[in-house]
């Protein structure tokens, strides 16, 4: 399952996002897309993805409020906004 991570700052790392949800599960994947500031993160189970979504969302998070979705849902926001 892939989560959508966006109002990223620029200098965002994979190491700072891989930290910030593995106690949500295993990650795997994680492909950073700084010009548009969002991501995609693999994260293991739906179960886990619903409850990154729950905690993090809307989180001040690396200086900015964090957005997180999945990319399935229809009534999630588009990447970076």
């Amino acid at each position: 399952m892939t989560l959508l991570v966006g109002n990223l700052p620029s200098e965002v790392t994979e190491a700072n996002l891989r930290e910030l949800l593995t106690k949500f599960g295993r990650v795997g994947n994680i492909d950073i897309f700084p010009e548009a500031s969002f991501a995609t993160v693999a994260i293991e189970g739906e179960a886990n993805e619903k409850r990154a979504v729950e905690e993090l969302n809307s989180v001040e998070k690396f200086g900015q409020k964090l957005k997180l979705f999945r990319p399935d849902r229809a009534d999630g926001p588009g990447p970076g906004g």
